[in-house]
Formats: structure tokens, C-alpha cells, sequence
């Protein structure tokens, strides 16, 4: 009878081992998989935001000195950044314009 009992605890005791040490491995392959995921996600989206900032100032730049080689007005630049400030409404934008002097 004792055989019998310490056979059923050492094929318990390997079956315990061997699903702790797969949880194990499970727990720390998915947090390697999640921090490499989040970082690789996290630097492409500052990328992008970056390119795209760039691109929008940009296209402000080039069009705001056509406008000033064209002269301006007020009323003629409100008109001009409307579309830009209205056409981006997931990301608020601001335009501060300073006079030279």
C-alpha cells in the first residue's frame, strides 16, 4: 500500500512541477512580449507625431510667406489657418501670430 501512495505523490509532485515551471515560463515570455510590444507601439507613435507635426508646420510656413510676399490682411490669415484649426479636431491646434516690429 505504501508504494502505491508514494508513486501517486511523485507523479503528483512532477505534475505540480511541471505546471508551475510552464506558468512560469508563460508569465514571463508574455511580459517580455507586452514590454517590447508597448515600447515598439509607444516609439512609433512619437514618430508619427513628430512627422507629422513637421509636415504641418511646414505647409504653414510655405504658405504663410505666399501670403506675405501677396500682402495680408487679418481677415485674409483667419481665413487662411480656419481649415487647419477646424480640420483637426481629434488634436487641438493653435496658431499665435506676433507682429515685427
Amino acid at each position: 500500500m505504501k508504494s502505491t501512495t508514494a508513486q501517486f505523490n511523485k507523479k503528483f509532485s512532477l505534475k505540480v512541477f511541471v505546471f508551475i515551471a510552464l506558468l512560469a515560463v508563460s508569465v514571463v515570455t508574455f511580459c517580455l512580449i507586452f514590454a517590447v510590444t508597448a515600447t515598439s507601439y509607444q516609439h512609433a507613435y512619437l514618430w508619427q507625431s513628430e512627422r507629422n507635426t513637421r509636415a504641418l508646420s511646414s505647409q504653414l510656413s510655405a504658405s504663410l510667406l505666399q501670403l506675405m510676399e501677396n500682402g495680408w490682411t487679418r481677415a485674409a490669415l483667419d481665413r487662411f489657418l480656419q481649415p487647419y484649426i477646424e480640420g483637426r479636431t481629434e488634436v487641438p491646434l493653435t496658431v499665435n501670430m506676433y507682429r515685427a516690429t
